[in-house]
This record gives C-alpha cells, structure tokens and sequence, in this order.
C-alpha cells in the first residue's frame, strides 16, 4: 500500500507522466488527488506518519492550483489527515496552512463543499492549537478567515450557517480584545459588506456568551475603518446586536455606562439626517430606533443622560425623517423617540443650540401634531401603532409646560 501511495505522491509533485503533455498531466494529478482522499477516509492510513508527511506537498499544490475539482479533492484529503491525528493538525499550521486558506477561502462560493472542507479545516487547528498561538503567528489571515465564517452565516440557510455559528462562537469566545477583535472589525468594513450583513452572529450571541460581548462592547462600538472618521459602518454592524442586548437592563447599562449610546445617536442621525448616508438596508434605521426606544425607555433605571447637543441634533434628524413622509410607522416611532428625549430638555433649551433653530421646532411641532391625530383614526394601521401612540401621549403630559411652541401647535390642531 505504501509504495503504491509513493507513487502517487511522486507524479503529483513533479507532474510527470510518460507521453505527458499538459492533459495528460492534468489527468494524472487530478487521479492523484481523488486516490489519496479516498486513502483518507480509511482512519489507519490517515492518520499514518506517512501521510501525514504529504501534507505541506497537497499544500504546495493548492497553492498552485485553480481548478476547483482537484481543490476540494485537495481539502477534504487536507481534513481527513489533519484530524486523524494530533501530529496531522499540528503539521497543517506548521506548513502554513493557514496562509493557503485565508487566500482561498474568500473565493470559494458560498455554501459549497470545499467551503465546509475550509470551514472545518479552521475549527480543526483553532480545536487543537490555542487561539493565542494562532493570532500571534498569523493575525491577519485569521482576521481574513473570520471574516469569511461571518459571511457564511450571514447569507446561508442551511446546516452550514449553524456550522459557521459555532465556529464563530469558539473564536470570539477566545479572541484577546484589543488586538484581535479589533482588526477583524476593521477588516470587515473595509471588506464592502458594511450593512449587508443582517443576521450576523453577534445578533444572536448564545447566552453563555454574553458576558464575552458585554466586555467588548465599548471597544467593538468605537472601532473606525480606514476611510471613516467615525465608527458608522462598525455600529451598523453592531445594530442587530445592540438591539437584542438593549431589550434587557444589563444592556442597557453596558450602553449608558460606556457612552456606547452616542455612538448609536450618531449613526442614527447619518442614517436619517438631511446629510444621510445611503444603506443596503433600511432594516438598519429601525434597529438603531429600536435600540434607542429600548433605552430610553428604561432611562431612569440606568441612569441615562443625554446632552443639550445630543438631544439637539437627534431631534432634527428625527423630525426631518418623519417630516415629508405619510408613512404611519415612520412618523409613529420618529414621534415616541422624540417625545422621551424632549423630557432630558426645553425649548428654551434647544433654541440655544445653534443647530436647532426655529425651523428645527415647528417640524417638531408639527410632527406631534400629525402623531396625537392618529390617535382619533380607528384604522388598521392606526391600531397596529398603539403602543407608541401612548408613549407619545404620555411623553406630552410630562413635558407640555416646557415646551409652549408644540403645546400651541397641537392645541390649535385640536380646535380646527
């Protein structure tokens, strides 16, 4: 059996055959490759010493190598003997595996074989090796690879998305949190995925690894890609997360705690602002208002403070989001954000802002003025929007005597 597999071995690396020609030698290595897998699925040659010699040369020749046949041929022969054995694993990542499947696996489809054969190829060394040892000899590859899992998950419905959910899991669950989190970050906004990931693994962290999360937020939240000035495509990333987390107190805390939430506050305003900055998908506004609502909502039991600035310039942005639109959802969730960030402030208040004027505070008049009407309609749409019907009613009792120009505008409304 040996010496049929030296053979083999011998035409892969010199690609020679007798009466050769490039076909033929196409032919013999592609036979090569399919002869050693199936070698591989017999668990007592895989995991013998001799095989697990051919590893750095099947790596060699994928490094070479386009044709996607003979690739993942290539890698499931890889997956067979690195994980019949400590020795197999260990002789992958000495070999630089890790180099060949950072430069691949971006260019697999999503989905394939080959693409599990990577993903599991990725699990097998983070299994066996530490994470420290990995991120140190190779940081940038691995931040290449995660970035890829991500992806996996992001867009597949199948069993491999919740393959790619628990290899995202054992990394981040390990990953030092200055230098590793943050380049992965990094490399993914300035990957162009930005906002199109919408199911990401940070949305739906397990439980067990929230703790994990909370710790990284305040630096996951300020990460800036390399043409940004600010953190917008990292907190858009975030958004799904930020979201869930938000929907409890310890959540909550960790966001006004850090001043995380300023950096929701700001990608929000980029998101609806007269200055806004187009996404993929509008999922993101509602997330990042949704975020905003769950804490603001529980305010006084975190404590939260929001500055005359801050609440200045949110309240533009929402009253120029919801001020040219018949769109009942809009104008119902600009309307109940706005009516519990008016009880941080007054008018009197907001007028000294300079970039809240008079303009600025009869859209929002007017935008409570189209709100609290919508509270006489006994449509469907009208009904579907209840509960934030009370937050904005609720907000307006608190508040109306601070606020004469919305008090007056709703009024007048009231007696038409």
């Amino acid at each position: 059996m040996h010496r049929n597999l030296h053979k083999t071995i011998i035409g892969m690396g010199k690609g020679v055959i007798s009466g050769g020609g490039s076909d033929n030698r196409d032919a013999y290595l592609q036979l090569s490759v399919t002869i050693l897998a199936a070698f591989g699925c017999v668990p007592e040659i895989a995991s013998s010493e001799y095989m697990i010699l051919k590893i750095p040369l099947v790596l060699e020749i994928m490094s070479k190598e386009s044709r996607s046949h003979v690739l993942e041929e290539c890698y499931e022969f890889l997956y067979l003997v690195s994980s019949s054995s400590e020795d197999g694993a260990a002789t992958l990542y000495e070999s630089d595996g890790m180099k060949v499947l950072a430069s691949q696996m971006p260019t697999f489809p999503d989905g394939s074989r080959i693409m599990e054969f990577a993903m599991r190829l990725v699990q097998l060394i983070v299994n066996k090796l530490s994470l420290a040892t990995i991120s140190n000899g190779y940081l940038s590859e691995l931040t290449m690879m995660v970035a890829t899992i991500v992806r996996q998950f992001a867009v597949l419905h199948n069993a491999l998305k919740f393959e790619a959910l628990h290899l995202l899991s054992m990394i981040f669950s390990q990953c030092p949190i200055q230098t590793f989190t943050v380049r992965i970050k990094v490399f993914m906004l300035c990957a162009g995925w930005k906002t199109a990931i919408g199911n990401i693994y940070l949305a739906e962290t397990p439980i067990a690894c929230k703790e994990k999360v909370m710790e990284l937020l305040v630096y996951m939240l300020f990460i800036e890609g390399e043409d940004e000035p600010s953190p917008f495509y990292s907190v858009c990333f975030l958004l799904p997360m930020l979201c869930q987390i938000t929907m409890e107190i310890e959540g909550c805390k960790a966001l006004a705690s850090s001043g995380g939430y300023k950096a929701v506050v700001e990608c929000l305003i980029k998101l609806i602002g007269p200055t806004q900055i187009m996404v993929a998908d509008n999922s993101c506004i509602f997330m990042a208002c949704d975020t905003m609502m769950n804490l603001l909502l529980k305010k006084e039991q975190v404590r939260l403070s929001m500055d005359e600035s801050t609440s200045a310039d949110l309240l533009k942005a929402l009253g120029y989001w919801a001020g040219n639109t018949d769109d009942l959802s809009i104008i119902m969730m600009a309307s109940s954000l706005c009516a519990l960030i008016l009880d941080f402030t007054s008018e009197a208040a907001l007028l000294n802002q300079s970039s809240f004027g008079h303009t600025s505070l009869r859209i929002l008049s007017q935008l409570f003025v189209r709100s609290l009407a919508h509270g006489q309609e006994s449509s469907d749409d009208a009904k579907a929007e209840m509960d934030l019907l009370e937050i904005v009613a609720s907000g307006y009792s608190r508040w109306t005597d601070r606020y004469p120009s919305i008090t007056d505008a709703v009024e007048r409304s009231w007696i038409k």
